[in-house]
């Protein structure tokens, strides 16, 4: 599966459920992933995994968490995670966007939608995300055990993945950093009255 075939996968079950972003967001999407991958073989499953976690990694980066910690009003290791399977589940133009630059954000109708209270700050932390190719996987297969080894095994070349985020770090508690960094995300998630 290459990088084409992974994006119309995400892009199919985004259209089953509209495209649209909600509070429920990351329990829907996982499902329709889950739905979509089991459409497919258990190797094309696997190489759906690879392909999620190498994108997954190359969005781990400060200027990227900081926009998630903006989005979020705090951000967490954990949320972090949760929040990097979101921007995938976004689509590959919103997710090569945001590689290009994280404050595009500011942009997007469902980060908008937040900023003005109409969505809930979690919207785009999609943990169920992360677990929808392991889902598909045991359930074409049956084996509970194997997909973690599987998928190993075809990571196995890759770089390892570095603990700290790429990039240049810098204190997200500083709104003033924040605006310097991110502007258009500080516009809409910081007061005038802070920092």
């Amino acid at each position: 599966m290459d990088v084409t075939e992974f994006w119309a996968v995400i892009e199919a079950a985004r259209a089953e459920i509209g495209y649209s972003i909600g509070d429920d967001a990351g329990d829907e999407m996982a499902e329709a992933l889950e739905r979509q991958l089991g459409a497919l073989t258990p190797g094309e499953i696997v190489d759906f995994a690879v392909e999620f976690d190498r994108l997954h990694e190359l969005a781990h980066r400060w200027d990227v968490w900081a926009a998630a910690y903006l989005i979020m009003d705090g951000c967490s290791d954990d949320g972090f995670i949760d929040f990097r399977a979101g921007l995938i589940a976004l689509g590959r133009g919103t997710f090569e966007s945001v590689l290009d630059d994280p404050d595009s954000l500011a942009a997007h109708a469902e980060v908008r939608a937040i900023a003005a209270g109409d969505l809930s700050e979690d919207a785009l932390s999609m943990e169920e995300v992360n677990y929808a190719a392991e889902q598909a996987y045991e359930r074409v297969t049956g084996e509970v055990d194997t997909f973690a080894d599987e998928v190993a095994a075809r990571e196995g070349e890759r770089e390892p993945v570095q603990p700290d985020p790429a990039g240049e770090d810098w204190d997200f508690d500083d709104d003033e950093q924040m605006r310097v960094h991110l502007p258009r995300l500080a516009a809409l998630f910081l007061s005038e009255s802070d920092g």
